[in-house]
């Protein structure tokens, strides 16, 4: 969505673009906001450097590259520029062939930047069920906003992630049970009836 990627843009701040090309190709490049080149290695890797920069334009062309980008996102999670792999993390959950994208994001969850992991979980609540395993895991993370944005992806994908939620409260420790309990208290708002039939379930099982 649009707001999730002014957000991520946001994080950024201003950032020194890497001297790969000069300013007068970066100027008319992000002058022409509407114009979608041919995405092609030489425009996604300058979109991916533009859109690190904080030029939210050249993240939408990016995301519009869609599965042609997957290859360049994946080898730019690799780079030493944590805005790099923060940039490329986020494309990564919002274009449409996320699905692909699926085990990248779940390595990027053990990613040393903090604001990686928080956009990798952030970015697997758009993947939807297939990615509840991992989000299960990330509830683990020592860190809070990442647990955090975890929970939000979790709450995010809704009724498909009940079961492993239920399961869960069952065998997590400490701060998976407490973001489990919150992304089923997030996904009772819409399902209240099947949370609480599983609850209760689980209480009684407790119980016996």
């Amino acid at each position: 969505s649009k707001a999730a990627i002014l957000t991520v843009l946001a994080m950024l701040g201003a950032v020194s673009l890497s001297v790969l090309t000069n300013t007068t190709t970066l100027a008319q490049a992000e002058s022409d906001s509407k114009t979608i080149y041919p995405c092609i290695a030489n425009n996604i890797r300058l979109y991916i450097l533009l859109a690190k920069d904080g030029y939210s334009s050249a993240f939408n062309k990016l995301v519009a590259c869609n599965s042609k980008a997957i290859p360049y996102l994946v080898q730019a999670l690799e780079s030493k520029d944590e805005n790099i792999r923060i940039i490329s993390t986020a494309a990564l959950g919002e274009i449409d062939s996320n699905a692909a994208a699926l085990p990248y994001l779940t390595k990027s969850l053990k990613d040393n930047s903090k604001e990686v992991r928080i956009i990798a979980a952030h970015a697997l609540g758009n993947i939807g069920k297939d990615a509840v395993p991992a989000l299960i895991t990330a509830l683990k993370n020592e860190n809070d906003d990442v647990r955090n944005s975890a929970v939000d992806a979790l709450g995010k994908i809704g009724k498909d992630a009940i079961p492993a939620l239920i399961t869960a409260l069952k065998y997590g420790n400490f701060y998976v049970i407490r973001g489990a309990a919150d992304a089923l208290g997030q996904i009772g708002i819409k399902e209240k009836d099947r949370v609480g039939q599983l609850s209760k379930i689980f209480l009684d099982k407790n119980e016996n």
